[in-house]
C-alpha cells in the first residue's frame, strides 16, 4: 500500500518528507478524506483529545470527509491515522520545498 500523502498545488508529499524537513507546510484550509464509517469517531477524538480541534466544514454524516484549518502538526497527526485516506489543500496553501 502506498504511503498516504498531503496534496498541495498538485504535488503530493509524504509524512516522511515533512518530518525530514524536506518540505514545510503553512497553516491553511484542507480537506481530509476518511474511510467510510470512521469520520465521527475521528472528529470526536480530534475535538476531545490533545488537538482540541473541530472542522469548519464537517459535511453531512454520509460524506466521508471534512474540511478546516490545519497546520503541519495536525496534518502529520492525520497522516498517521489509519482512518484517513488523504489530505489535500482546499485553496491557497504555501509550501516551502527544501
Amino acid at each position: 500500500m502506498a504511503a498516504k500523502t498531503v496534496a498541495v498545488a498538485g504535488k503530493e508529499y509524504t509524512a516522511e518528507q515533512i518530518q525530514a524537513g524536506k518540505v514545510e507546510i503553512s497553516e491553511g484550509s484542507f480537506i481530509v478524506g476518511v474511510h467510510d464509517g470512521k469520520k465521527a469517531s475521528l472528529l470526536k477524538e480530534m475535538k476531545e483529545g490533545e488537538l482540541q480541534w473541530e472542522p469548519k466544514m464537517p459535511f453531512s454524516d454520509g460524506m466521508p470527509m471534512f474540511a478546516g484549518l490545519l497546520d503541519q502538526a495536525k496534518i502529520l497527526w492525520l497522516l498517521a491515522r489509519e482512518e484517513v485516506k488523504y489530505v489535500e489543500a482546499d485553496g491557497v496553501v504555501t509550501i516551502c520545498e527544501k
